[in-house]
């Protein structure tokens, strides 16, 4: 899932697993969605807070983490089923 911050910061762009059961691969990007950032979030952790100002953030497998790295460039394409 993607997820779009009112406004890029780090706060802004903090997570909670508060409930999780597995953990999660997350990945922070920047308003022209460069990667700043990315954890394997672990459950019941309060705040995953990333290392520099986010507006967006993915929530996937944790097999995510092996595909992407900071400063990648990601792109997003709208797919109509």
């Amino acid at each position: 899932m993607i997820f779009v911050c009112n406004r890029p910061g780090r706060l802004a762009a903090a997570i909670h697993t508060m409930g999780l059961r597995f953990a999660i691969g997350v990945v922070w990007l920047d308003a022209e969605l460069k990667i700043v950032d990315m954890k394997l979030a672990k459950p019941w952790k309060f705040a995953h807070v990333p290392k520099a100002p986010a507006m967006y953030y993915l929530e996937a497998n944790p097999a995510i983490l092996d595909l992407v790295q900071i400063g990648d460039q990601l792109r997003i394409d709208e797919v109509i089923a």
